[in-house]
């Protein structure tokens, strides 16, 4: 479960899958939150609910455009938010928490790992979580990250 989360942060961006009918249908919707990348808190779900594996084979080709997503579908609602709000990447993160504790298809005993998701996704968008001007240096500390990290490592080692 831990590898999981980890491939789904780092690799989340590649990430095309295959997945029971049944798991699909028993998850949470994908735009209950009013977020930018939904999708990403949609699939952290299946982190924590499923087995994955990864297939180190090119199975897909990705199309590559010259201007990124949220410039050429400037007016799509998500990527509006992603241009405009300046905390749009902050509400993300912190929408991921209620988003899991919510789901059904994640096992009891794995929802322990959540607080570890959400400090695993601020991590990602430390350097986006406020994009605008702001006239004080914020550092987040991830020292708590790392020691919750090695404690549930361990505890799901047993």
């Amino acid at each position: 479960v831990y590898h999981n989360l980890i491939l789904f942060f780092f690799i989340h961006l590649f990430m095309f899958s295959l997945f029971r009918t049944e798991l699909i249908e028993a998850a949470q919707p994908y735009r209950l939150y009013d977020v930018p990348h939904p999708d990403r808190i949609f699939m952290c779900q299946f982190a924590l609910a499923a087995k994955w594996r990864y297939v180190d084979r090119i199975l897909y080709l990705r199309t590559v455009h010259e201007q990124p997503h949220n410039i050429r579908l400037s007016e799509d609602k998500q990527n509006h938010m992603i241009n405009h709000d300046k905390w749009a990447y902050a509400k993300t993160s912190l929408a991921l928490g209620p988003y899991l504790m919510g789901s059904k298809i994640i096992p009891r005993r794995r929802k322990i790992l959540v607080p570890l998701a959400t400090l695993s996704m601020v991590k990602a968008y430390r350097h986006s979580l406020f994009r605008g001007q702001w006239p004080y240096p914020i550092k987040i500390y991830f020292g708590i990250y790392r020691r919750l990290k090695r404690i549930l490592k361990l505890r799901l080692q047993r």
